[in-house]
């Protein structure tokens, strides 16, 4: 018996760098990086210069459901007639009260690491980003007869 084929295809939301390239009109290097400041935190796109764009795809990161509003970031998608399966609804990451280090962005359990400091920042090695850890002591007693 033959089998069908059915096709899907899945949305994955991410956040990446893009690199914008223009050019200024000046006499000297000095006036042009003093005309380029304007444009240190606004969009080059949304003045009316000439400007080509490249996407640095090696910046790519996939976001998490916590970081888009608790809305999904995956989306799977049967082809025909584009119709939702589902997605990545968000759940919650568990890093309280666990025996290793648990990154609260993407639960990435950190067995390896034990920081000698009570708390302290850490750098999450699967996502890369930083978080605050607390290390909790718990002190019990046991006693035995003599």
């Amino acid at each position: 018996m033959n089998m069908k084929n059915f096709e899907f295809y899945q949305d994955i939301k991410v956040e990446r760098w893009k690199r914008q390239f223009f050019s200024i009109a000046a006499d000297t290097e000095e006036e042009a990086v003093k005309q380029a400041e304007c444009y240190k935190a606004n969009d080059v796109t949304a003045y009316d210069i000439e400007v080509t764009t490249e996407d640095l795809y090696e910046t790519e990161i996939c976001l998490s459901p916590s970081e888009n509003d608790g809305q999904n970031t995956i989306e799977l998608y049967l082809k025909e007639g584009n119709r939702l399966i589902g997605g990545n609804e968000e759940t919650e990451i568990k890093c309280n009260d666990t025996f290793a280090i648990v990154c609260p962005y993407c639960g990435f359990k950190d067995d390896a690491s034990y920081p000698t400091a009570d708390l302290g920042e850490m750098q999450c090695d699967k996502c890369g980003k930083h978080f605050e850890y607390v290390r909790e002591t718990v002190i019990s007693y046991s006693t035995e007869k003599i």
